[in-house]
């Protein structure tokens, strides 16, 4: 199932070229998981000003068990940023914050619905200009993975090639030694 989900990511993303030299710089990686972070945080903050439990009308009372939920993987996003700007090459936390981020989209896009109905505009387009960043950064994490994926793919490739390189000469016969004679006894 998972290897479904993120097959289909991948093919319905658009595809953007890996860099010229190959994996993008681990300094260059974290920057950017930083940034990501920065833009997390402002989500985070901008679920913080909404004010659920006190949203009156029909529905509203559903929303407060989404917020606290978003909020929550905000966060845990957050702190797995944390760790992958300091192990930018972890493919694993890269794709898992990725499906993460996927993840929380429709529910920030729910909320942002309902703050504009139960809250008024500016907690709605407070929310609605943190997702749009956040789904900006998601796209530089995507591009990030696929070259992620093609550096793995490109060394397991040479890694294999090298394996049967060193099999093939294990396993050549060494050519027979020369049968020792004898010297003739008198």
């Amino acid at each position: 199932m998972f290897g479904n989900v993120l097959l289909l990511a991948l093919l319905a993303a658009p595809q953007a070229p890996a860099s010229q030299e190959g994996l993008t710089p681990p300094w260059q990686a974290a920057t950017a998981i930083r940034q990501l972070q920065e833009v997390v945080k402002k989500t985070n903050g901008a679920l913080e000003q909404l004010q659920v439990s006190s949203w009156q009308g029909s529905g509203a009372s559903n929303y407060v068990e989404v917020a606290d939920s978003v909020h929550r993987q905000a966060t845990a996003i957050s702190v797995t940023l944390d760790y992958l700007a300091e192990h930018p090459d972890r493919f694993g936390l890269v794709v898992r914050v990725f499906i993460a981020m996927l993840q929380l989209e429709p529910s920030l896009d729910s909320l942002t619905r309902a703050a504009r109905q139960y809250q008024g505009g500016e907690a709605a387009t407070n929310l609605e200009d943190a997702t749009t960043q956040l789904l900006n950064q998601r796209e530089k994490l995507m591009n990030y993975t696929l070259e992620l994926v093609d550096f793995v793919e490109n060394n397991t490739t040479a890694s294999e090639r090298e394996l049967e390189s060193c099999r093939r000469q294990l396993w050549k016969r060494a050519p027979e030694p020369a049968p020792k004679t004898r010297p003739k006894q008198p």
